[in-house]
């Protein structure tokens, strides 16, 4: 027990997983851990310049946690295995961005008053932004695959061409990445409406490492044929084999400085290592998955991050 009881904010869907273990780990280190609900239920209000969360003001906590918030996108719902808009889906979204609008200036407000978020709203927020993540990463010498952001055809021809394979995925993420095939080249055209990411495909062994700051709380190897290991068989059922690993010193020292670039305190990484055992940084993920990896390898990534909180609370 902690002889000194600190309050701390986890601001998440109640019902996420992740939160429940660093909820349960911070409880068991003798703190006091409260759930923000952000998944639209809990009531935020702007009272002559306070902020409070149902009704109460949360001044005394020091460090959050924040996990994740509605998303700003159109209500759907699924019909014979097809996804399709809610026929209020301009009342729905407008609702939403409202929620998002409020729950965001509330936490740039934290900020504002000196409070901790792990992770910060401002990087969270840009985590849909990949092509910002890789020209911070490029431009700091960081081994990144080769890569072309566009929506010229003649661009990512010419980029194809020059490689040997070359994988494509949307410039925001939401899809999973394919490898550019003929019947791809042939659609080329249709990239004039969407910008496209296209990157040099970097075959090897799948990498995650889970970072906390200083500290490397989980270094696995995925056990995997998928171009993106995400739609491996069993994937989202936990079936995807998993193994320790050692990463190399230097590999190391970049994710720690990939961290502070990026504004981060932890992050699930995920790297390539090449048949001659040269990595390559392919991601940042803002709000990590990480139960799966603390299950399969019996690491305390959950405790590990509850030690941060506390350690930034001090």
């Amino acid at each position: 027990m902690n002889s000194q009881k600190k309050r701390f904010g986890l601001i998440s869907d109640p019902r996420d997983p992740h939160t429940l273990s660093i909820q349960k780990q911070l409880s068991e280190l003798g703190h006091d851990p409260l759930i923000i609900d952000s998944s639209g239920s809990g009531k935020f209000s702007f009272l002559e310049g306070t902020w409070k969360y149902n009704g109460q003001t949360l001044d005394e906590i020091k460090v959050f946690y924040f996990r994740n918030m509605l998303s700003q996108t159109p209500a759907v719902r699924q019909e014979g295995g097809e996804y399709k808009l809610y026929r209020d889906w301009y009342t729905q979204f407008m609702h939403i961005r409202e929620i998002y609008g409020v729950q965001l200036s509330w936490m740039y407000g934290l900020q504002a008053a000196g409070k901790i978020l792990v992770n910060p709203p401002t990087p969270s927020v840009v985590g849909v932004l990949k092509p910002h993540q890789l020209y911070v990463l490029q431009k700091a010498g960081f081994p990144v695959p080769a890569s072309v952001i566009t929506r010229n055809p003649e661009e990512a021809r010419a980029f194809i061409q020059s490689k040997e394979k070359v994988i494509y995925k949307p410039a925001s993420g939401g899809a999973f990445a394919e490898l550019v095939d003929e019947k791809a080249v042939q659609r080329l055209d249709a990239i004039q409406s969407h910008y496209v990411i296209f990157q040099e495909f970097v075959e090897g062994t799948d990498i995650r490492v889970t970072a906390a700051e200083d500290e490397i709380l989980a270094a696995a190897e995925l056990e995997s044929q998928a171009v993106d290991f995400r739609a491996t068989p069993g994937y989202l059922e936990n079936k995807i084999a998993v193994s320790p690993c050692e990463i190399p010193d230097e590999i190391v020292k970049l994710c720690f400085k990939g961290l502070k670039l990026l504004g981060l305190y932890y992050s699930g990484i995920d790297l390539k290592r090449t048949r001659e055992g040269k990595y390559v940084f392919l991601e940042f993920n803002l709000h990590p998955a990480f139960l799966w990896i603390e299950q399969k390898l019996k690491k305390p990534i959950s405790r590990g991050i509850a030690n941060l909180l506390v350690k930034l609370s001090a």
